[in-house]
């Protein structure tokens, strides 16, 4: 029993207040209200669970409010199960395995004085903010891989308690099975695994995602006694710990099964039907509150806890804040688009989800969409009732496997989930490729406009870590929707292997801009898949013509030119052409694809590019980690010293702005570009710095 005593470091250290840059207006912050401390630390001292869940669900949903942006179901769900372990209990080694239930484990560490106003209030706020996970001892925003990183720490200090709180969705990744075998062989058991049954995963029921058909005989197979409680009850919660303590001398493992309502603990976030796929879904996963619906849940909570307080400080702060002014309380922070402004990512996915429904060609016929529990965010849940989509999922490697079997069998299969997730299952990938089996793999919310859920969801490495997969893998990024269909349409018909890296953010201007520069491009492979040449003449995006469309030979006048790949990186470049004096006129060469060697029209663009006569300075700009660098300096020195056509290479000096590290999760996607200098002073500083570096080195000599 001695090991499962509360240990008395602390799991947070305290931050003091201080200003903060905090990207949203004024009245928004002014509108946020918080349960202050010492209401929460009287519920505390008389063990008063009525007002602890009210108070604490309270502040969660401030959290999420604060960015416009979080996950409130999975932290109401778990409310009572962090409060009886953290606020009663005092274990202080609490990991959410589930992370997307931060927001809930915000407010309960500020509950117990570990946390401030302002790190609630700077949710998702860079550096100054609280990360969207609960990164608190561990990365928890890959699911399905923090019982095993525990069960490593749990062996390492056997003297101190680890509780993890997984998802019930999660229990789909194989990777939790391999760890109760770790933990059952090493009686690893000063853990204790709680499993947070709120049969919701994403928006979707569990059951209709991936059914376990019977969760506790698979656990009672791996050598464990299951507990059920009801996971909004602090008694049953506090029964099943003692049990579980009582029997630590005993040779018995436990795991327990906490029955919970996602978003539970209120009446106002109820279940609906989702508007594409007419089926029961539950839009609080993602979802927040506007400010309406906010001040009843507040008022809703505040009932409940019979806090005459609490009541009486929500009054003062409505009548002060938010009655009358809710007008001014504007979301400046998570931008709206209209519904034709999309990504790439989704034009993908809406595009995918065309092809299969209503097939125009033979390969169409081919398609088979095989989905990862992604299936709003990846844009093809208008396929979901199709023979050919499979939902397989949170496990992207049985995912992969399962679309090599496919292709194996005359099919065409698209694996869709996140960009990042997709790296779990490099070797399948791998083995797909060497035997023949050829998938689009579909890497969504790819890149740095993906900025909002920190390190885990950041894939900024992509582009080098398939490209260097396997040479037969295309690697695709497409600049804008339009070539996202075109390129996918032209991978279905090739039968090669391929990566796609897809966006979110839509850039409206930028994607009008690229669209008339490749309107001159017939429908070949060499003209869809090979580098755009772009040379910005306007000092505002939003009115740029492209002069090659004119004259597709004209001379280059500028010594700097730009290489890009992807939205972010070309809008960049394209911004450095429009307000830098020092790159204007310069040409940008924007990159679709890599591994993509036999497209001689690409070899030909490459070295009209590289062999203008005025060129000395080539700028690349990559959101990765140098995957287009290496590649521009491979096609220089594949190309240098021959002649072509009478061409000769010139001697270039060639820079590289790429990225060198994950950040924080971002509330936008400006903060995330100044985070990671990608910016155009960021690019104007690093090539003055540069030229510096020369004539220094020239005086020397």
């Amino acid at each position: 029993m001695a090991s499962l005593l509360a240990s008395s470091t602390p799991l947070v250290s305290v931050t003091p207040d201080q200003d903060r840059t905090i990207p949203t207006s004024k009245g928004h912050r002014e509108g946020l209200f918080l349960i202050p401390k010492n209401l929460l630390q009287i519920a505390i001292k008389d063990k008063n669970y009525k007002q602890l869940k009210a108070f604490n669900r309270i502040n969660a949903l401030t959290t999420c409010k604060s960015a416009e942006h979080g996950w409130l179901g999975a932290s109401y769900s778990c409310m009572e199960i962090l409060t009886v372990f953290t606020l009663i209990l005092k274990i202080p080694n609490i990991i959410l395995a589930k992370g997307h239930a931060a927001a809930g484990q915000y407010a309960i560490l500020f509950a117990d004085g570990k946390l401030t106003d302002n790190d609630l209030k700077n949710y998702k706020n860079g550096l100054n903010g609280l990360e969207a996970h609960a990164d608190l001892m561990m990365d928890t925003g890959s699911l399905g891989q923090c019982l095993s990183s525990v069960a490593g720490m749990a062996v390492a200090n056997r003297n101190e308690t680890y509780v993890v709180i997984l998802g019930d969705g999660e229990m789909q990744e194989g990777q939790i099975y391999e760890a109760l075998m770790t933990i059952k062989k090493y009686k690893i058991k000063n853990l204790i695994a709680i499993v947070d049954l709120n049969e919701f995963q994403s928006d979707n029921r569990c059951n209709e995602i991936m059914p376990i058909h019977n969760l506790e005989m698979v656990v009672k197979g791996f050598g464990f006694n299951v507990i059920y409680v009801d996971g909004h009850s602090e008694e049953e919660i506090l029964k099943a710990y003692s049990t579980i303590v009582a029997d630590f001398d005993k040779d018995a493992l436990y795991i327990i099964f906490a029955k919970t309502t996602k978003a539970g603990g209120s009446e106002f976030l109820k279940t609906s039907q989702h508007p594409v796929t007419k089926m029961e879904c539950l839009p609080w996963h993602t979802k927040v509150p506007k400010w309406e619906l906010y001040i009843e849940i507040i008022n809703e909570q505040i009932n409940k806890s019979g806090s005459s307080e609490a009541s009486e400080l929500f009054k003062t702060h409505c009548s002060n804040y938010l009655m009358g002014k809710l007008e001014n309380l504007k979301n400046t922070h998570r931008p709206t688009y209209s519904s034709d402004q999309i990504g790439t990512g989704k034009a993908f996915g809406y595009y995918l989800t065309e092809c299969i429904n209503n097939p125009k060609t033979s390969y169409h016929k081919r398609l088979a969409i095989v989905d990862a529990d992604l299936a709003t965010s990846c844009g093809i849940n208008g396929a979901v009732k199709h023979k050919m989509y499979f939902e397989l999922g949170v496990a992207e490697q049985d995912a992969i496997s399962f679309a090599a079997g496919l292709a194996l069998s005359n099919q065409i299969p698209v694996v869709n989930t996140y960009s990042n997730f997709l790296k779990r299952g490099y070797e399948n990938m791998f083995i797909s490729i060497i035997e023949n089996a050829n998938i689009i793999f579909a890497g969504h919310y790819s890149g740095l406009c993906y900025h909002t859920d920190g390190k885990s969801h950041q894939s900024i490495d992509d582009l080098s870590v398939f490209s260097a997969l396997h040479p037969r893998l295309l690697v695709i990024d497409p600049p804008c929707p339009s070539l996202a269909k075109k390129m996918l349409e032209g991978v279905i018909e090739s039968g090669k292997p391929a990566y796609f890296r897809l966006r979110r953010t839509p850039v409206p201007s930028l994607f009008d801009y690229i669209d008339d520069a490749v309107k001159v491009r017939d429908g070949t492979w060499q003209q869809v898949f090979s580098p755009i040449l772009l040379r910005p003449d306007s000092s505002n995006i939003t009115t740029l013509k492209n002069i090659h469309r004119k004259d597709p030979q004209y001379q280059l006048w500028s010594k700097i030119a730009f290489v890009t790949i992807g939205t972010v990186a070309t809008e960049l470049a394209v911004n450095c052409c429009c307000n830098n004096a020092a790159f204007k006129g310069s040409q940008i060469l924007v990159l679709t694809t890599l591994n993509d060697d036999d497209n001689d029209l690409s070899s030909d663009i490459w070295l009209n590019f590289f062999t203008q006569k005025a060129l000395k300075y080539i700028i690349v700009i990559e959101d990765d980690v140098g995957a287009l660098y290496k590649e521009v300096c491979s096609n220089y020195a594949s190309l240098q010293g021959l002649s072509y056509l009478g061409k000769t290479m010139p001697t270039l000096k060639f820079l590289s702005k790429n990225i060198t590290d994950s950040g924080p999760s971002q509330r936008t996607l400006k903060s995330c570009l100044n985070q990671f200098n990608f910016t155009v002073d960021s690019v104007t500083s690093m090539f003055k710095s540069f030229l510096q570096r020369v004539e220094n080195i020239s005086r020397e000599k």
